[in-house]
């Protein structure tokens, strides 16, 4: 427990009992805005990195709803974890983070403006739910999207991608391989070297949750960027040296939106964990922030790049 939020179990879709975290701004700060942040994989919300990153928004002004996703942290691995909390398939992800939109929404009502914000993995979870349910974009105030999963920098040659599409159907809860990779991270070797040693970091998905990712993927470049929503704004951000998560195939969803409030980021020679890439955290942050507080002001950029 810390001064800087609120942990809580909260009961989720089909009862499932969920480790989220509360951050709030300083008693004598204005609140200014709320984000609800979707985790990347094989991690959780009790990262020191997160932590720092979401105690930061709080002292901005900003409200911050996390939870560690099924299948992760320790919705997954507490004691107190439930039945439900294996990895769940897409249709049920996107409902808890409807599920994690409304509880927050209940906390800060209208008029206060909501961001959605994910990192890596929740990403690519993030644009997948506002496509998958773009009825519900005026409710958003913008959507953040950091590293996201759209395609994998080293994506698998098709003869195994067939395998394991054969694998993934007949043993779709099979434990599936994903060790930790440090040098490719972040430039600070000590990021990926915690990850390891992180008691709440387990290495390893299912045939199913990972084959589920790459088609989500396929779908945001293939047709899900024609249907994003013409009027809420997006961030992307991404470093071009990312070894985990594909730049270029963020650039491609980026060039095919049709939108009135895009834009994309990129830190040249980064790697993939922004938040603690040494040369790039700082920027990042800012980069985030002062986009958040610009459409509070009410301006907006064009679909620029830089």
């Amino acid at each position: 427990m810390s001064d800087s939020y609120k942990e809580e179990w909260l009961t989720g879709p089909h009862q499932t009992s969920f480790y989220t975290r509360l951050y709030r701004p300083p008693p004598e700060s204005a609140l200014s805005g709320v984000l609800v942040f979707v985790h990347g994989y094989d991690e959780h919300i009790s990262r020191p990195d997160y932590e720092r990153m979401h105690a930061a928004w709080a002292a901005r002004g900003f409200a911050l709803f996390a939870w560690d996703l099924r299948g992760f942290g320790r919705t997954a691995l507490d004691a107190a974890k439930s039945p439900g909390s294996s990895y769940g398939q897409m249709e049920e992800v996107l409902g808890d983070l409807e599920w994690a939109l409304q509880h927050t929404r209940s906390l800060f009502p209208r008029p206060t403006p909501l961001f959605l914000m994910g990192h890596s993995m929740g990403g690519g979870i993030v644009l997948e739910y506002i496509l998958s349910k773009a009825e519900v974009g005026h409710r958003i105030s913008g959507v953040i999207s950091s590293s996201p999963w759209i395609t994998l920098t080293n994506s698998p040659p098709t003869p195994a991608l067939w395998i394991l599409g054969l694998i993934g159907k007949f043993f779709p809860h099979m434990h599936f391989s994903t060790p930790t990779r440090p040098k490719a991270i972040s430039h600070d070797l000590s990021i990926g070297e915690a990850l390891i040693a992180d008691p709440w970091v387990r290495q390893y998905g299912t045939f199913g949750s990972i084959l589920e990712r790459l088609a989500v993927g396929k779908h945001l470049l293939k047709e899900g960027y024609k249907h994003w929503p013409k009027t809420l704004p997006l961030l992307l951000l991404h470093g071009t040296d990312d070894d985990m998560n594909s730049c270029a195939g963020t650039e491609t969803f980026f060039k095919g939106l049709q939108v009135d409030d895009a834009r994309l980021v990129l830190y040249p020679g980064a790697f993939h964990d922004l938040m603690t890439e040494p040369d790039v955290k700082e920027q990042y942050q800012r980069d985030c922030m002062s986009w958040v507080e610009e459409r509070l002001n009410g301006s907006r950029g064009d679909s620029v790049q830089k």
